[in-house]
């Protein structure tokens, strides 16, 4: 599964300075983007670095804003303010995403397992039944992790995919969870 959100055109934008000038940069950034915007301040002098020094520190603040990303979405599916409106586990994301319910989406990078998917309706559930249950046609054997991206697509949901080590509750609930509209 790709990294970061599906359809996404970037996951984050740094600003690095020598000292903190970055201010109220974010606050300019049209929709939640502001969210996405990790300030790399006090980098010393940092117009002197060759490119590879400054892309090294640049990428450890990256990996950085992506581990304290990944655990706050966690933290906010699990105990956030909206953690009542939300589903855990494969069976309860997979029908809750395809009957329209869900606004937001979050899976491990290593989400395992398979599913059957319907060749006519495309319904996609772990059930072993070789025909589907919403139109009754043949159903094919499919990777969770390669048929999850373009259904979230399909209903336009957003999913973020995280780090599999920073997100051990996660794993532990069956590796994705979703937040319900």
């Amino acid at each position: 599964m790709p990294r970061r959100g599906s359809g996404a055109k970037a996951a984050l934008v740094v600003l690095a300075t020598g000292t903190d000038r970055t201010g109220g940069a974010a606050t300019g950034l049209p929709g939640n983007a502001a969210c996405n915007v990790g300030f790399t301040a006090g980098c010393g002098t940092i117009e002197h670095l060759s490119t590879a020094e400054f892309q090294s520190r640049i990428e450890s603040e990256m990996r950085k804003w992506e581990r304290d990303h990944d655990k706050n979405l966690v933290d906010q599916l699990f105990n956030g303010p909206e953690s009542a409106r939300t589903v855990l586990g494969v069976d309860d994301t997979l029908f809750r995403l395809q009957e329209g319910l869900v606004r937001g989406a979050v899976a491990i990078n290593h989400l395992e397992g398979g599913v059957r998917q319907c060749v006519k309706c495309g319904w996609i559930d772990r059930t072993p039944d070789s025909t589907c249950p919403v139109c009754g046609s043949a159903r094919l054997l499919a990777y969770l992790r390669a048929v999850l991206p373009p259904l979230a697509r399909r209903y336009k949901v957003p999913l973020e995919v995280i780090a599999q080590d920073v997100a051990d509750r996660l794993s532990k609930a069956g590796g994705i969870g979703a937040w319900l509209k």
